[in-house]
């Protein structure tokens, strides 16, 4: 009966109680798990500077730290630096020197050190493919490609100079604007299209075999 006589008000205040209660019982695990994060986000807050400027010098220099792995890696498995190293068959599933490569492609590739100087790359005349021979620096960034496309059936002969070389290019040389030490990829592409022979052909193999490299 004294349940009877209790009005909505009661039910409130019961309720409101046990909620206090309960609180009381959760504030101090919760304020212990709030704490470090507080103190956690405020010294991240104060090192933001230094937290961006550690990313930027990360994503700056780890490609520079992979493709020297890679150019170690290439003098033991490959050859030698500025030694151009020529894949004369076409890839097939069982080829790992790089990933996805063209199957319909004939490789060239090479590291070249300019540290104690210059070197001279030839690209010989081609009126038979299409060729390209990109320049990439060590961010593997393409900073010049000669071939087809930008220097014509005539080839050229080019300078590769590091990018504190001070002197004078030879006459009938290019002397493309280096930023780094760099490697080379000789890309000839098939255009049956226009009636030119396939990458495979004597034709297509004499042009890849006509590159060269040496010391300026």
């Amino acid at each position: 009966m004294p349940d009877l006589l209790r009005g909505p008000s009661s039910d409130r205040n019961r309720i409101s109680g046990r909620s206090r209660s309960r609180w009381q019982r959760l504030k101090r695990p919760v304020l212990g798990l709030l704490l470090p994060v507080l103190v956690m986000a405020g010294g991240l807050a104060w090192k933001a500077e230094t937290i961006r400027t550690g990313a930027e010098a990360c994503l700056f220099g780890y490609p520079l730290v992979m493709v020297d792995l890679t150019r170690e890696a290439a003098a033991l498995a490959v050859g030698p630096e500025n030694e151009l190293k020529r894949v004369r068959q076409f890839a097939d599933a069982s080829f790992r020197g790089v990933v996805r490569p063209n199957v319909d492609t004939l490789y060239t590739t090479a590291f070249i050190d300019m540290a104690a100087g210059p070197n001279v790359f030839d690209m010989a005349a081609n009126d038979q493919r299409y060729a390209l021979m990109p320049f990439m620096d060590a961010w593997t960034n393409v900073f010049a490609s000669p071939g087809s496309r930008t220097t014509g059936q005539a080839g050229g002969r080019f300078l590769l100079a590091g990018p504190g070389w001070v002197g004078t290019v030879p006459e009938g040389m290019t002397l493309p604007a280096v930023p780094h030490p760099h490697r080379l990829a000789d890309r000839p592409h098939p255009d049956q299209r226009r009636g030119r022979p396939p990458a495979g052909t004597p034709a297509a193999r004499r042009h890849h075999a006509s590159a060269a490299v040496r010391p300026g």
